[in-house]
């Protein structure tokens, strides 16, 4: 990642992960095993020291509690990277208990006016000619 820094010079420095814990609770695209934990790996985060944030511009941290989609990318090793802006996406008015059943989630979530974007982008893709891997975390 390259930071610039106070005298505008520019600045490589590692590449800085956030491993997050998420639930598939609905695939859009693919076939995640749901009901699950399975962790992701999101570019950015907290720095070392804990005093500055380093992302893509217009992007965004997950935070707990909350529902996103998310748009990640199968890895050589099989694990999940999610990277850049619009890679996690809030589902903006939608909350349910968490106590709540998951037919009750899953119909709310089928009705959701985002998630409705996203199948017909989904739908309307135009397939690139790409090396593509499989997730380990797949269902069978």
């Amino acid at each position: 990642m390259n930071i610039e820094t106070k005298d505008d010079s520019t600045s490589t420095i590692a590449d800085l992960y956030t491993v997050y814990e998420v639930t598939v609770v609905k695939n859009i695209k693919g076939n995640l095993i749901p009901n699950q934990e399975i962790p992701i790996l999101k570019e950015g985060g907290i720095t070392q020291d804990k005093k500055e944030v380093q992302l893509y511009e217009e992007d965004i941290l997950p935070l707990e509690e909350k529902y996103y989609i998310f748009v990640g990318y199968a890895q050589s090793d099989g694990s999940i990277l999610i990277s850049g802006p619009n890679s996690n996406v809030e589902l903006k008015d939608f909350a349910v208990d968490t106590s709540a059943k998951k037919s009750l989630i899953n119909n709310k979530l089928s009705d959701n006016g985002q998630i409705l974007k996203m199948q017909k982008a989904v739908e309307a893709q135009i397939p690139r000619d790409r090396k593509r891997f499989k997730s380990k975390y797949e269902s069978k």
